[in-house]
């Protein structure tokens, strides 16, 4: 991971990884309106093959957005936390219903429907397949890896 601005940028995790969720959000919920943000280089200077060299561009950053449409959003990145191999997942969440995914599980949705009869809520798992839109072009059946 390049520490110099001059070869990557001052953008770093949120250049890096946020950038991909944004435009996501943009298809998901709309244009953003506002963004207050936050970021922050966890571990400078770190170990060069020339010696300790300071980093010029941030480890995490972290969004909160309102949408046009008046729905609210956060959008965290960061390049140091442990435990995920890719971690790009979102969640929308409303008043009748949610959706959640995760790209390290790529042919599943989790929805939540608001409406199902008490004792039966909560998040079920959708397995993608060729009916679903679009996805239908590289799925050849339900449940299969898009490994």
């Amino acid at each position: 991971m390049p520490l110099e601005a001059e070869k990557v940028g001052r953008a770093g995790a949120l250049g890096e990884f946020a950038s991909h969720v944004i435009n996501l959000a943009h298809y998901l919920c709309g244009p953003i309106a506002e963004v207050v943000g936050d970021s922050q280089i966890v571990y400078s200077p770190r170990p060069h093959a020339d010696g300790p060299k300071a980093v010029e561009n941030d480890d995490q950053a972290s969004l909160l957005l309102r949408f046009t449409s008046g729905v609210m959003g956060t959008i965290e990145a960061s390049r140091v936390q442990a435990g995920r191999k890719v971690g790009v997942t979102y969640e929308v969440i409303g008043t009748r219903g949610a959706i959640a995914f995760d790209q390290e599980r790529m042919s599943e949705l989790q929805f939540y429907d608001a409406a199902d009869r008490a004792g039966r809520c909560g998040y079920r798992t959708l397995l993608s397949e060729p009916g679903h839109g679009e996805y239908g072009r590289f799925c050849v059946g339900a449940g299969h890896g898009v490994g």
